[in-house]
C-alpha cells in the first residue's frame, strides 16, 4: 500500500467536511508513520516464516498457561521478546539495552536462567521460578511446567567436553529441585517428580522419581490400576 493511497483514502472519508488545518497534518503523519513501522518490522524479520510466527500472539503464547501467576506472565513475556530480537542481528543492535535488562533482572534478580536462545514451546507455565537454570541448547516442547529450583542443561564428559542438552517433548511436568542433565530425552505426558535426578532418557507417558531416576509406572497402568 503506497503513501499516496494512504493519503487519498484520508481526503475520500473526510470529503465534504470542514478539515482544519492540524487535524490533517496529524493524520497523515499518523498514517505515514504506520506505513514506514510495518516497512520497518518486515524489514528487520526480513524471512516469511520468522514474520508468520512475530506479532502479539507470540509475544503472549505463554498467558494462558499462568493465568493468576503475573510474575509468570511477566518473566515469558520479556523471555518471548528477548527471543523475538534475537532472530535479527539489527534488532540485537537496535534493542541491546533491552537485552541487558531482561537478562538483569530475570537472571540476577529474580534468579531465573532462562537464555534468550533457549528453544521453548507454546503455552510453557512457571511456577515461582526461584533458582531455575536452563542452558541455552535445552529444546522444550509445548504445554511443559517448570517449577523453582530446577536444573537443565549439559553434562561434563571424561575428557572435559560437555554433552548435548536434553530434549524434552510436550505436556511434560516437571517437579521442584530436579536435575535433567546430558544428552537425553525425555518423552510426551511425563512426569517428573521433585527432587528427581534425571540422566538417562525417559519414555512417553511415564512417571520418575528420585536419584537417580527411576520409571515409577507407566501413566497408562496407573490408570487402569
Amino acid at each position: 500500500m503506497s503513501v499516496t493511497f494512504i493519503v487519498t483514502s484520508i481526503l475520500i472519508k473526510d470529503k465534504g467536511k470542514r478539515i482544519k488545518v492540524k487535524g490533517y497534518i496529524k493524520s497523515v503523519l499518523y498514517a505515514l508513520f504506520h506505513y514506514y513501522a510495518e516497512k520497518f518490522y518486515f524489514w528487520l524479520f526480513n524471512n516469511k516464516t520468522q514474520r508468520d510466527k512475530t506479532g502479539m500472539s507470540y509475544l503472549f503464547q505463554d498467558w494462558q498457561s499462568n493465568r493468576k501467576n503475573f510474575k509468570g506472565q511477566l518473566v515469558l513475556f520479556m523471555f518471548r521478546l528477548a527471543s523475538l530480537i534475537n532472530r535479527s542481528m539489527i534488532a540485537k543492535v537496535i534493542f541491546i539495552l533491552y537485552l541487558l535488562f531482561y537478562r538483569y533482572l530475570v537472571e540476577w534478580i529474580w534468579g531465573i536462567e532462562i537464555p534468550r536462545k533457549t528453544k521453548i514451546g507454546k503455552g510453557l507455565s512457571l511456577f515461582h521460578g526461584q533458582a531455575l537454570v536452563i542452558n541455552q541448547g535445552v529444546v522444550i516442547g509445548d504445554n511443559c511446567t517448570l517449577r523453582n529450583s530446577t536444573t537443565i542443561g549439559h553434562k561434563k564428559l571424561a575428557d572435559g567436553t560437555f554433552s548435548r542438552c536434553p530434549r524434552i517433548g510436550n505436556n511434560v511436568d516437571i517437579g521442584a529441585n530436579v536435575v535433567i542433565i546430558g544428552d537425553i530425552e525425555i518423552g510426551d505426558n511425563v512426569v517428573i517428580g521433585a527432587g528427581a535426578v534425571v540422566t538417562k532418557s525417559i519414555p512417553a507417558n511415564s512417571v520418575a522419581v528420585g536419584n537417580p531416576a527411576r520409571i515409577l509406572d507407566k501413566k497408562e497402568t496407573a490408570a487402569n490400576a
